[in-house]
């Protein structure tokens, strides 16, 4: 198929797959791919994009996806929050942990007042991941995300989760057998 909307929508979802599978630098690659072939796919696949960013450690990477979405028209509650996590994981990983500490709090709490569940859960994660087990704010994140993924049958997500949590430094790299952290320098952002 040569419809651009048709191979947005095959991107995303292979960025999905790919990021359940801890394939970030795939997931990166796909989520930008997708807001590139049909614009409107902006504020559904660069968050993600981001978000694979963040979880390989690659600051830059999650700089300029958030970039290219600031860049953009697009507005709304959600994509704000989208953008306030991204905010949050890019402070964690600079190691600017009181702020990105207040971010991930307005992030959740503008998540939960959406009712956005899944999204809290993966902002919960993405706390865990980058500031480590040792903040209170990312063991209560992290108890409520644990229900929620329980709930949804998200296993790939809770294993990460726990991952997080073992860590035994803060924002320390968690890692998992299936797992590739980094992101493909090469990819268009």
């Amino acid at each position: 198929m040569t419809d651009p909307q048709y191979e947005s929508y095959d991107s995303w979802a292979r960025a999905w797959a790919a990021f359940s599978a801890g394939r970030f630098d795939e997931t990166h690659r796909e989520g930008l791919r997708a807001a590139e072939r049909a614009s409107f796919f902006h504020p559904l696949a660069v968050p993600l994009a981001a978000r694979a960013a963040l979880w390989a450690r690659d600051a830059t990477g999650a700089r300029a996806a958030l970039d290219r979405l600031n860049a953009t028209m697009y507005r709304g509650a959600a994509l704000a929050l989208d953008k306030q996590s991204i905010e949050a994981g890019i402070a964690a990983l600079e190691g600017r942990t009181a702020e990105a500490l207040a971010l991930y709090r307005e992030a959740l709490r503008g998540w939960r007042t959406l009712g956005c569940a899944w999204d809290e859960a993966l902002a919960a994660v993405d706390m865990a991941r980058l500031l480590g087990p040792g903040e209170p704010d990312v063991k209560a994140a992290a108890d409520w995300a644990r229900e929620t993924l329980t709930r949804l049958g998200a296993q790939p997500f809770l294993d990460r989760l726990d991952a997080a949590l073992a860590s035994k430094e803060p924002g320390a790299k968690p890692t998992t057998t299936r797992e590739h952290e980094s992101v493909n320098e090469s990819s268009p952002v």
